[in-house]
């Protein structure tokens, strides 16, 4: 009970940060109601599918998406400065070609009005143009020197996803944590001879099932006119051949404490044989 008091809160927490800017991300796509429904129904559907461990590529491709909308939310601001102090270098890079081709230019014209005449108006609206080209040239540079460095910008943007995926994970772990307590440990607060006499009841459980799942394969062996081969049976089971394996030997391999099947590839086995 004292556990739940701390997993509830905290998942609300999280939640409450992820949602304060996921709901402002949908809101400008989808919007502001619409946008609401979409990013409540997303981190529910995370939660959920995170609580009942199914379909896993789903419930990572869900987690990406709501990490997606709050990052953004709070990046693109950091996207649109780095977006400007890349074309504001791409301005100041073709302001200084002009400059240099007009430095020639003039150099050009001072060189050819020394044999002939009727240059200097050339001259003149070149000088001109190479001025104001330079005046736009500093203008650029003063406003490339006020914005913030580059790495500093780019650690803006970094460190909120870091963060995003640090909440998104712890909140993963707590659902994992909350699910993992609807599964009845054993108690040990009980005698030793009560726990004992549990797993040697669960053992015999799983030694009968293991026995029947058994026979069922050795039955299929001898049945098929085909004579199928322990690797196609664990084909056809959705299971490696060792697990095949294990489970004609379970017997002999208990009593020598070796590996065993494990109780959920059984179930499984069991499950595929009807």
């Amino acid at each position: 009970m004292q556990n739940k008091l701390i997993i509830l809160p905290m998942i609300l927490i999280f939640s409450t940060l992820m949602q304060i800017h996921s709901i402002a991300f949908w809101s400008d796509v989808a919007g502001v109601w619409t946008g609401w429904a979409w990013s409540i129904a997303l981190e529910a559907a995370v939660l959920w599918l995170w609580y009942e461990r199914r379909l896993l590529i789903i419930r990572w491709l869900a987690a990406i998406i709501l990490i997606a909308g709050p990052w953004y939310q709070l990046t693109a601001p950091t996207i649109e400065i780095l977006h400007h102090h890349n074309s504001l270098r791409i301005q100041a890079a073709d302001l200084q070609d002009s400059i240099d081709q007009l430095s020639m230019s003039v150099k050009s014209y001072d060189d050819n009005s020394e044999d002939r005449t009727g240059w200097g108006g050339r001259i003149d609206r070149t000088q001109f143009s190479l001025s104001e080209e330079r005046s736009s040239l500093r203008a650029v540079n003063k406003e490339i020197a006020a914005l913030p460095p580059a790495w500093r910008s780019l650690l803006t943007a970094v460190v909120p996803a870091l963060v995003l995926c640090i909440i998104m994970m712890t909140q993963i772990t707590v659902i994992k944590g909350l699910q993992s307590r609807h599964i009845a440990p054993l108690d040990i607060k009980k005698p030793k001879e009560e726990q004992s006499k549990c797993l040697k009841n669960s053992e015999s459980e799983k030694a009968q099932l293991a026995a029947r799942v058994a026979a069922k394969i050795r039955s299929a062996q001898i049945e098929s006119k085909e004579h199928p081969r322990q690797s196609e049976i664990a084909e056809r089971l959705g299971v490696r051949s060792a697990d095949i394996t294990l489970i004609l030997n379970h017997e002999k391999y208990a009593k020598m404490g070796k590996e065993t099947i494990s109780l959920p590839k059984l179930k499984k086995m069991a499950e595929a044989l009807g």
